[in-house]
C-alpha cells in the first residue's frame, strides 16, 4: 500500500503479488473505495499476477478533489496504468468502474491486452431503467418510507433503508456484510457519488445519466469477460445485450449472485477469472 502521484494528485493504492501478467482494478461507487477489492487480490495467485487496485480522486485517502465527467477518470487510469509501465495491462471494471474502463478501451485500445467488466452498464440511461424496474417490485411500504426520507433530507434515514431493503436483496445476496465492503461504503466519497448518480441513489440525475457509449461498443476488439449474477439490478439480458454488441465477449453468469460476485460465488468467480486471465 502507499501513494502514487499522477496528473498532480495524489491517489491510495493497493499492490498484491508478483507475477509478469500485471491487472488493474478499478472500483464502483462512484466514491466508493478499494476496500472491497481485496478479496480479488487475494483469488489472483501471486506467482502469476500483480495486481493493483487505486482509490479514485474524490475518494477516501486519495485527493479529495474529484473530476466532472467519465473520460476524466478513463485518463487518471490512463496515468495509473501508465505509472507502472506494463506493456501489456489487464484492466477489470467494477460496477461504476466498467464505465471508466470502456471510456479508456475506446480513447486508448492500445494500452489494454484484456478487459474484465463486472457487473456494469454502457449508459446512464440503461442503469436507471435497470434500477427502477427492481425498485418497483419492492413493496409499498419501502416507497414511502424512501419518500419521507428525501423530503425531510435524511441521508442517514435513507441510508438505514437502503442498508435494510435494497443492498441485501441487489448488492450482496449474503447474510452478514462482509467488512471490508462495509468500509469502502462507510468510506464512500459522497460529493463525487453525488454528482455522478445525484442526491437519491435509486434515480439517477447526475451527470452520469447523460453517459451513453451503448452505440459504440461494437467499435472495441480487446477480448473482455463479463460478470454478472442473477439478482443483480442488471438483467442477464441487458449483459447479453452488451455481450453482442462487442462481439470479441465471453460471458460468465452465477445464478446465486447479484451484485458482488467476488463475495457470494467466490469459487466459480475465482475460477473463471483466473481462467480468462491466464487464457
Amino acid at each position: 500500500m502507499g501513494y502514487l502521484k499522477v496528473n498532480g494528485r495524489e491517489l491510495f493504492y493497493h499492490q498484491t503479488g508478483h507475477g509478469s501478467k500485471t491487472v488493474f482494478i478499478v472500483h464502483g461507487g462512484p466514491g466508493l473505495t478499494l476496500d472491497y477489492l481485496k478479496i480479488v487480490h487475494n483469488q489472483l495467485p501471486a506467482e502469476d499476477f500483480t495486481v493493483v487496485s487505486y482509490n479514485q480522486s474524490g475518494s477516501f485517502d486519495s485527493s479529495p478533489e474529484y473530476y466532472r465527467s467519465v473520460p476524466d477518470y478513463a485518463t487518471e487510469l490512463k496515468a495509473v496504468i501508465e505509472h507502472f509501465g506494463p506493456e501489456n495491462s489487464i484492466v477489470i471494471g467494477h460496477s461504476w468502474g466498467v464505465a471508466v474502463v470502456l471510456e479508456l478501451l475506446l480513447a486508448y485500445p492500445s494500452l489494454v491486452d484484456k478487459a474484465v467488466l463486472m457487473n456494469g452498464f454502457c449508459s446512464g440511461k440503461q442503469l436507471k431503467q435497470a434500477i427502477q424496474l427492481r425498485v418497483d417490485a419492492l413493496p409499498e411500504d419501502f416507497h414511502q418510507q424512501r419518500k419521507a426520507h428525501l423530503a425531510n433530507n435524511d441521508p442517514a434515514g435513507y441510508g438505514a433503508l437502503l442498508f435494510k431493503d435494497w443492498l441485501p436483496k441487489h448488492v450482496i445476496n449474503l447474510p452478514d456484510f462482509p467488512d471490508d465492503l462495509m468500509l469502502s461504503i462507510t468510506q464512500q466519497g459522497v460529493e463525487v457519488s453525488t454528482h455522478f448518480i445525484g442526491s437519491d441513489t435509486l434515480n439517477i440525475t447526475g451527470e452520469l445519466l447523460n453517459w451513453d457509449r451503448h452505440d459504440d461498443l461494437n467499435s472495441i476488439t480487446t477480448p473482455i469477460l463479463l460478470m454478472s449474477g442473477k439478482y443483480d439490478y442488471l438483467s442477464k439480458e441487458e449483459t447479453e445485450n452488451m455481450q453482442q454488441k462487442l462481439g470479441n465477449a465471453q460471458f460468465w453468469y452465477s445464478e446465486v449472485a447479484s451484485h458482488m460476485p467476488m463475495y457470494e460465488d467466490p469459487e466459480n468467480f475465482k475460477n473463471a477469472l483466473i481462467t480468462f486471465l491466464s487464457a
